[in-house]
């Protein structure tokens, strides 16, 4: 990141889902999420969150894709059931929720106005 940006240029990578990041989606509010661009099912996000040494500026675009529940494979090796929310994915499997969300995490440093900006650069 630090030498994209001393070179004079932007980021954008996926970040693996850490308890940080999860929080950080957490704390997204119902309202801020937006269709994302081609993606049926598929909402957009930012939130403040930057690993900690990040440049400044940087920021996280949250991605969330609504799954349902008969689509969650059982297996415990699943790589679907690594991106639904621990609560989520075990009300889904439960059968009490009939539908949950596969999140990714995208952290970037390049500049976009919200919703629209952040929509473009997710996608």
């Amino acid at each position: 990141m630090h030498a994209m940006v001393a070179a004079g240029g932007d980021f954008a990578i996926a970040a693996p889902r850490s308890q940080a990041l999860w929080r950080a989606y957490a704390a997204i509010p119902e309202d801020r999420w937006v269709d994302a661009r081609d993606m049926r099912g598929a909402q957009v996000a930012a939130c403040d969150y930057a690993p900690a040494g990040a440049p400044a500026g940087t920021y996280t675009i949250v991605r969330r894709v609504k799954v349902r529940a008969d689509e969650v494979s059982t297996d415990p090796r699943s790589r679907l059931r690594r991106t639904i929310p621990t609560g989520q994915l075990q009300l889904m499997l439960d059968g009490v929720a009939d539908h949950g969300w596969a999140v990714s995490f995208l952290v970037t440093n390049i500049p976009a106005d919200e919703p629209d900006g952040i929509v473009a650069v997710e996608w």
